[in-house]
């Protein structure tokens, strides 16, 4: 570790945090999908949690980060970025799903 440089003890509580959210949100969205007539409602499972945490993690990497953890804290945020846009649009098309191939109907 260079000299004057603090370790970064919080990112593996942070990853961990971040991780466990996005199994619990899945973990519930499936569950949803079997059990509730309307597993589409976006009031179940909240995404904000899993944001909540994500933010967290990519601000404590933008914060603690230097050299060669730079490059790796650039590519967490894009990928978190991209996890985000994705949990978007799985949220927004939930209800929608393939009958034929090349057309969607809804399942709500």
């Amino acid at each position: 570790m260079p000299s004057g440089s603090r370790p970064n003890i919080d990112f593996q509580k942070l990853f961990a945090h971040f991780i466990n959210q996005v199994t619990l949100f899945w973990r519930d969205k499936r569950y949803s999908d079997v059990i509730r007539e309307r597993s589409c409602d976006p009031s179940f499972g909240s995404i904000a949690i899993v944001r909540r945490a994500g933010l967290d993690l990519r601000n404590n990497l933008k914060w603690l980060s230097f050299g060669h953890l730079n490059v790796m804290r650039v590519e967490v945020m894009q990928l978190l970025e991209e996890a985000f846009r994705i949990s978007t649009l799985t949220t927004s098309s939930a209800c929608s799903a393939p009958t034929m191939p090349g057309t969607w109907s809804k399942r709500c």
